[in-house]
C-alpha cells in the first residue's frame, strides 16, 4: 500500500489548470479509488480485525498524504498564517492558487473518507441484519 501511495505521490503535477472543473489533486482522487477498492476487497474476505487493520493503515497513509500536502503549502515571508518573518510579503498569484489546491483537496479528502465511512456503517448494518 506505501509504495502505491508514494507513486502517486510523485507522479502528482501539483498545478489544477484554469479549464479544469475538479480543483483537487490528482492524486486524492486516485487514492481514495485506491482505497475504496481496498475497503470492498476486505470486506468480502472480513469485517473484523483485518478490516480494524486496514483501516489504521488508511490512517498512517492518510496522514503522510495530509503531511506531504502541507510541507507544499507556500511559505510568505512576513507575517501570517504561511509567514516566516517580519515584513510582510504578500503571496504571488501561483503560491495563493496553491494554498486554494490543497485546502480543496484537503476538503475533498475529507468529505469522500467520511462517505467511505457511512458506506462502511449501512453495508455492516445491512449485513447484520440480514
Amino acid at each position: 500500500m506505501g509504495i502505491e501511495v508514494e507513486r502517486m505521490i510523485r507522479s502528482e503535477e501539483w498545478d489544477v489548470g484554469d479549464e479544469e472543473d475538479n480543483k483537487v489533486l490528482g492524486s486524492s482522487t486516485d487514492m481514495i479509488r485506491y482505497f475504496h477498492g481496498l475497503m470492498k476487497q476486505c470486506h468480502t474476505l472480513s469485517s473484523s480485525q483485518p478490516f480494524f487493520d486496514l483501516y489504521r493503515l488508511f490512517r498512517k497513509y492518510l496522514a503522510h498524504y495530509a503531511s506531504t500536502l502541507n510541507g507544499r503549502l507556500p511559505v510568505s515571508t512576513g507575517k501570517g498564517l504561511l509567514s516566516t518573518g517580519d515584513n510582510p510579503t504578500p503571496l504571488t498569484e501561483r503560491d495563493e492558487r496553491m494554498v486554494l489546491l490543497i485546502i480543496n483537496t484537503s476538503e475533498y479528502c475529507s468529505n469522500r473518507i467520511d462517505q467511505l465511512v457511512r458506506k462502511q456503517d449501512d453495508d455492516a448494518a445491512a449485513q447484520a441484519l440480514n
